[in-house]
């Protein structure tokens, strides 16, 4: 329904209510926002991400090696 109304888009879809087209109008846009924000700042975290090391380091007096070290 762009370039239309909030009378014009409320009498088109049949509902009675023209203050609930621009109720729905301003939330949509308000999430649009907040998903611009959000999008922002991932990037952001995405390019300040540590690089993990591909090789564990195994201290040389550990008696046993197990999974415990393949987290780090």
């Amino acid at each position: 329904m762009a370039g239309l109304s909030d009378n014009e888009t409320a009498k088109e879809l049949g509902t009675g209510s023209t203050s609930t087209i621009r109720n729905h109008r301003f939330t949509l846009r308000e999430k649009q926002k907040q998903a611009k924000v959000f999008l922002a700042i991932m990037e952001l975290l995405g390019e300040q991400a540590p690089r993990k090391h591909s090789f564990v380091e195994i201290p040389r007096g550990s008696r046993q090696v197990d999974d415990c070290f393949a987290g780090q």
